[in-house]
């Protein structure tokens, strides 16, 4: 493990080529943590807590789930839903002019992502009792996740995706309603 840093420089033709050697030492490549701290994400979220305690909070039966979509719509007319339960979404996504995308929930179990921009105390007494988690937005890349546990533990959720497709150990709320969708 020879450590050497050396330049050297000559003419070619009138240009000044400088050519440089650096050998890494030993600890100079980021681990994951590091990247995510130069992308500027502040804390790695493990999706499986969420998860667990959203199930914990509810499990969506017959036509629960429906019934919740219709009194979130009735407490703010401003929201317009992107669900096609007949083709069995898992999950339903409201939207305003204002913000887009504002709330995305799971029509399995009792899980809710609230944007921060949405003033939601319309909707607040009607999602109270799931489990309600605020988000900057639906793109940001700052989740991680377990397919293993999350199979044995909420096997409500299936993550449809191929393996790879998804990258687990950073992945978007957007990246989790399409694997998931």
């Amino acid at each position: 493990n020879k450590k050497a840093t050396f330049i050297h420089c000559y003419l070619n033709n009138a240009v000044l080529v400088i050519l440089m050697y650096i050998e890494p030492k030993q600890g100079m490549f980021m681990d994951v943590p590091e990247i995510h701290k130069v992308r500027g994400i502040e804390k790695m979220e493990n999706m499986m807590e969420i998860l667990k305690r959203a199930r914990d909070k509810k499990i969506f039966l017959n036509n629960e789930f429906k019934e919740l979509l219709i009194k979130i719509q009735l407490a703010d007319s401003n929201l317009e839903l992107d669900w096609d339960d007949g083709a069995g979404e898992e999950w339903a996504r409201f939207s305003n002019k204002k913000d887009g995308i504002v709330c995305m929930a799971s029509a399995k179990i009792g899980i809710v992502f609230v944007r921060k921009t949405y003033k939601f105390s319309k909707i607040k007494n009607v999602i109270d009792m799931l489990e309600i988690v605020f988000v900057d937005d639906y793109y940001s890349e700052n989740w991680f996740i377990d397919l293993t546990n999350l199979k044995q533990t909420i096997p409500e959720l299936y993550w449809h995706t191929s393996e790879g497709a998804v990258d687990t150990s950073s992945f978007s709320l957007d990246d989790l309603y399409f694997a998931t969708i």
